[in-house]
């Protein structure tokens, strides 16, 4: 599952820069913003799945969590403050080597043993939920870079 989401992923996310950046009027998520929320949040569930901790993962270029992460504030992003979309796209291609390797060397065992970590709020789930949740994620936002790459076509004829 994670192999056909991040090809999808990294297909959808072959735009040029100026597309890249742009959000339609009264919105403030990027196909940018997309591409590295679904890098930022992927690593930190599986983090989170697989070490038993929540923590922003030292795997993630410094800042990126800021600009990506479930709290970050797109809108409030100056533009200078963003990574080019190749960078985005060049971790994206480089989180699904790494964690297909992690993922290969999990037992189904393992992937049902329960999260231990309280307080968090899905304490008690399997690891598996987890990182399923993570791919999800990733799924959706997928379709949203491919809402945007459909309305940022239509943009001069739809205002």
């Amino acid at each position: 599952m994670f192999d056909e989401v991040r090809r999808k992923t990294l297909r959808l996310a072959q735009v040029e820069p100026r597309q890249a950046l742009w959000a339609p009027p009264e919105t403030s998520n990027s196909i940018l913003w997309h591409a590295g929320h679904a890098l930022c949040v992927v690593e930190r569930l599986t983090l989170t799945a697989l070490e038993g901790r929540d923590e922003v993962p030292p795997a993630l270029p410094d800042g990126w969590w800021d600009l990506f992460g479930w709290d970050s504030l797109p809108a409030e992003t100056p533009a200078a403050a963003w990574p080019e979309l190749a960078a985005v796209v060049e971790q994206l291609r480089e989180q699904h080597a790494r964690l297909g390797r992690a993922f290969a060397g999990i037992s189904p065992a393992e992937l049902d043993e329960p999260l231990d970590l309280p307080g968090y709020p899905w304490h008690g789930y399997s690891k598996r939920f987890i990182l399923l949740h993570g791919i999800h994620d990733e799924a959706c936002h997928g379709g949203e870079i491919w809402l945007l790459r459909k309305l940022y076509e239509r943009r001069t004829s739809c205002s």
